[in-house]
């Protein structure tokens, strides 16, 4: 009967293991790579966006006319939180996630905004896994 235990509890361990151990090498590598300054790049577009009205600060519009934009242009939403942020007397949306993190600012003309799209390289993307990017999208 203590054999039977003892034989459960070595393949309940490497079971656990088996999980945990890429998941500790992931943060540990890109813990140690962010803190020397290695931190993954991105590829980014940014495309003019002409507006029927002038960008307003509520965050339901803005995410709204961002997943209507990124809908246009077949790439999936980001898989992170939204946030509306303030820069001075200005604002501007940022949506982050995982594999792609979006920025919509208004520019001087308030009928146009600037639509960044930015495409994570893999080592940005564990690094955004890492830093709790990659939760729930709206």
């Amino acid at each position: 009967m203590f054999s039977l235990k003892r034989i459960f509890l070595i393949k309940a361990h490497m079971i656990i293991a088996a999980f945990i151990l890429p998941v500790a090498l992931m943060f540990f590598i890109t813990g140690a790579l962010y803190t020397w300054g290695v931190k993954g790049g991105y590829s980014s577009d940014t495309y003019i966006l002409q507006l029927q009205q002038p960008m307003q600060r509520n965050k339901e519009w803005l995410t709204e006319k961002v997943m209507n934009e990124l809908a246009q242009r077949s790439i999936a939403l980001p898989s992170g939180q939204a946030k509306l942020k303030t820069a001075g007397n200005s604002f501007y949306f940022e949506w982050t996630g995982s594999e792609v993190d979006v920025l919509l600012e208004p520019r001087v003309h308030s009928l146009e905004a600037n639509l960044t799209i930015k495409r994570t390289t893999l080592h940005r993307f564990f690094v955004q896994l890492h830093k709790a990017k990659g939760g729930g999208s709206v």
